[in-house]
């Protein structure tokens, strides 16, 4: 559509009209023009009727009646690929624990607080243990989980999974926390913190909540720990996804890590299923 100012007026240039009277077969024309179109068909020619899939760039929908799971454009996708990254990047693995050491007393919930403030930091938790002479407390249904910003994903702080994590999703700012109510007073005197280095600005207390239900400041600094013994967590990210019904991905060329898939799908779990106009599509195993 080209606007002439001779005369204001609006006209149509170029009209391809072969195709636009069905000379010319869309299906054909748009194989030629729009590789967009070829990996949109690609995908609903290849991936079973009800699937989901993971993708980092956009995807011509309207060519496919298959989920596509753009991920960026919800929340819940921008978790999945966390997922992803965290078993790629160095700085998403949770290999710093924080160790917070305070006198042994009964406590019904436990607070960590971020106090300090910065931009480019978003504080997350991998993993939150609360212990009693070196014994870990074990996971309870009757845990409850909160966090301020964020708390929907805050349980993934409590699943005990490497590859998942909570996020508050906002810069840093104080005030931010995350809780866990055991249901009970439980004997501790010490709370770890699995967390990735992506966020080297946090500032992190410790309170407790007595049996009374009075609250009270943990008089803890936290020895840092570097986790050594992490394993290869390219299975388990996939694993996670397949958990949450994700079982295909497909990465363009350009996407970041598109690399590493292309290169070393077979220890991710990967089976690639074909290329088109530099897209490629892996079933998740």
């Amino acid at each position: 559509i080209k606007k002439y100012s001779d005369d204001r007026a609006w006209r149509l240039v170029r009209v391809p009209w072969k195709p636009a009277l069905r000379i010319e077969a869309e299906d054909a024309y748009l194989n030629f023009r729009s590789p967009g179109y070829v990996v949109a068909r690609f995908i609903e020619a290849t991936v079973p009727k009800g699937e989901k899939v993971l993708a980092l760039s956009p995807v011509f929908e309207a060519y496919t009646t298959r989920d596509i799971l753009i991920g960026y454009q919800a929340a819940s996708n921008r978790t999945l690929i966390d997922v992803l990254w965290t078993a790629m990047i160095e700085d998403f693995r949770p290999t710093w624990r924080l160790k917070f050491h305070f006198p042994a007393r009964q406590l019904r919930k436990v607070r960590v607080i971020q106090t300090a403030t910065a931009e480019a930091d978003i504080w997350s938790v991998s993993e939150f243990r609360a212990l009693h002479d070196g014994r870990e407390f074990p996971r309870s249904p009757h845990w409850k989980i909160q966090a301020h910003p964020y708390p929907w994903d805050a349980w993934m702080a409590v699943d005990g999974n490497p590859v998942t994590r909570w996020r508050s999703w906002q810069n840093l700012e104080p005030g931010m926390f995350l809780e866990v109510d055991f249901g009970q007073a439980e004997l501790a005197d010490s709370v770890w913190l699995d967390c990735s280095r992506d966020q080297y600005k946090i500032r992190l207390s410790l309170e407790g909540q007595l049996a009374s239900g009075e609250w009270t400041r943990l008089p803890a600094e936290p020895d840092n720990e570097n986790v050594t013994t992490l394993p290869d967590l390219r299975p388990t990210a996939v694993a996670e996804l397949k958990r949450r019904g994700v079982n295909y991905l497909l990465l363009w060329d350009h996407d970041y890590g598109a690399g590493e898939f292309r290169t070393n799908h077979a220890a991710w779990g990967m089976t690639p299923l074909g290329e088109r106009a530099g897209a490629r599509l892996y079933r998740l195993d």
